[in-house]
């Protein structure tokens, strides 16, 4: 099981509650998406300040997503961005989870997943935590630091 993050956090204080409102799913893995972002407001507080809050965002998702998986021999990485993707093979990934991510007057969207072997997952945008986060079988997905891509 891997993780990863390429960058450092710029430092912008709000003092506010966070929040995360999940889009609306249909499918078992979807459902568990879901089931797994809805307790990570309560561990995430007190964080205030925006960028802090988003690396935490994407680590305990992710995490909570990989404690959660309901089929891991079918899903061997989960996976949240808030940047462009596209994957190699769309019926290799889950439904996916839009979160809206808010801190104050401050919010983001992140797409929230998981991924089955056979599929590459393609980064559009800038990696770090604040970004992106993957937990994977390191057996079954290779991580390419340059791209920050992910193939399973």
């Amino acid at each position: 099981m891997s993780d990863n993050h390429v960058k450092e956090p710029n430092r912008v204080s709000k003092r506010a509650i966070a929040s995360i409102i999940a889009g609306s799913v249909a499918s078992v893995a979807g459902e568990q998406l879901t089931l797994a972002l809805a307790g990570i407001v309560k561990k995430m507080l007190p964080l205030t300040e925006w960028d802090p809050a988003r690396e935490a965002f994407t680590q305990e998702a992710t995490m909570s997503l990989w404690n959660n998986n309901p089929d891991p021999a079918k899903w061997v990485a989960a996976v949240c961005y808030n940047q462009a993707w596209d994957v190699s093979n769309k019926s290799g990934i889950s439904d996916v989870v839009s979160m809206k991510f808010s801190l104050g007057a401050l919010n983001t969207d992140y797409d929230c997943m998981y991924i089955g072997k056979g599929t590459q997952f393609y980064t559009q945008g800038d990696g770090g935590f604040i970004n992106l986060r993957y937990q994977y079988d390191d057996k079954a997905c290779k991580y390419d630091p340059i791209s920050g891509d992910l193939s399973c």
